[in-house]
């Protein structure tokens, strides 16, 4: 352990319940992005394979060439705007909304590596940045209490409370609650601590979604059928380019 540390320069007990934290708190994203896609039109069955090999990819790359310890996952938000702005409201098919995201993370990219980000960067006011990161957050969190069933989509509100009285609901209530005392109280790995309480306690109590979503590795022989699916046809088309 110690020529670990040595090696590593830092806890290696810190470091592996940071990395279980940073795991079980984001591993969401491998079932919720492929479900925000297939209303898309993208084969769920398929893309949570896009989402496993791009998430590792990131956190590969991250690690050994950015020497930086943060997560990078398909975005929440960004896969909303794929599915339900790009294809659903501006009609184009998914294929020409992937070509749409090669296109962007081509741009992004040379931003991200020239003095363009220098400038866009001093350009957007700090309050904008702010409220970018509060606007995330809150849409997360949205997505968390809705997913949990806490909150509803309410008949003459936007939202509304959830059945108070579904277990589910009570089961999620209490996990958020116990999350929130372990961080308050410091408990080091809380986070992961109180999934494995609730999951724990959603097995006895028989406590499952009605209808789970299946994956099956044999799928990922079928992998290439969605892998690189660029449509171009309507390269030069206002939906397109805007």
């Amino acid at each position: 352990m110690k020529k670990l540390q040595a090696l590593f320069g830092a806890d290696m007990r810190k470091e592996i319940v940071a990395g279980l934290t940073g795991f079980f708190a984001i591993s969401y994203i491998i079932i919720v992005n492929p479900m925000i896609l297939a209303d898309g039109g993208i084969p769920a069955d398929l893309s949570v394979f896009a989402t496993i090999f791009s998430s590792v990819l990131g956190c590969l790359i991250m690690a050994f060439y950015a020497d930086a310890p943060i997560i990078l996952t398909p975005g929440m938000g960004i896969n909303a705007f794929f599915t339900y702005t790009v294809v659903a409201s501006m009609g184009l098919a998914w294929q020409e909304a992937l070509a749409i995201s090669l296109v962007s993370g081509v741009l992004f990219a040379v931003v991200a590596c020239t003095r363009l980000r220098t400038l866009l960067a001093s350009a957007v006011p700090a309050s904008l940045k702010t409220a970018i990161t509060v606007g995330i957050g809150l849409f997360l969190v949205e997505i968390g209490l809705e997913k949990a069933q806490l909150i509803r989509r309410g008949t003459n509100t936007i939202i509304e409370l959830g059945d108070l009285t579904n277990p589910m609901v009570l089961l999620a209530l209490f996990g958020l609650v116990l999350s929130l005392a372990f961080y308050l109280r410091r408990v080091a790995g809380g986070f992961v601590l109180a999934i494995l309480i609730v999951s724990g306690a959603a097995y006895v109590l028989g406590l499952r979604d009605a209808q789970p979503m299946t994956i099956e590795l044999a799928r990922i022989t079928s992998y290439p059928a969605l892998f690189a699916q660029f449509d171009f046809s309507h390269l030069f088309s206002v939906p397109f380019l805007l």
